[in-house]
């Protein structure tokens, strides 16, 4: 993780900076400070939630896909045993 990156996490744990959603074909994450404007900050805050959100299911999704990769993994060697047993 680059100090940036470091520095940026501490600040969003302290409630000073918000992630952005990710901005469709844009490869970097966007942040807004939290200092000022009230309604900016609800606004995001909301995003952060959302993001939150989106990154849970993600892991979630993550988590399924592991799953089924394994349990393909086990059909195909079951399967490759079945084979050898009627060569």
């Amino acid at each position: 993780m680059s100090e940036t990156e470091s520095v940026l996490k501490k600040l969003i744990e302290k409630e000073y900076v918000a992630v952005l959603p990710r901005e469709p074909g844009k490869r970097e994450s966007r942040y807004m400070h939290l200092f000022g404007d009230e309604e900016l900050s609800e606004m995001a805050t909301a995003n952060v939630a959302e993001h939150s959100s989106a990154s849970s299911e993600s892991a979630e999704l993550q988590e399924r896909v592991s799953a089924l990769e394994s349990e393909v993994a086990e059909l195909k060697a079951e399967i490759q045993a079945l084979k050898e047993l009627f060569e």
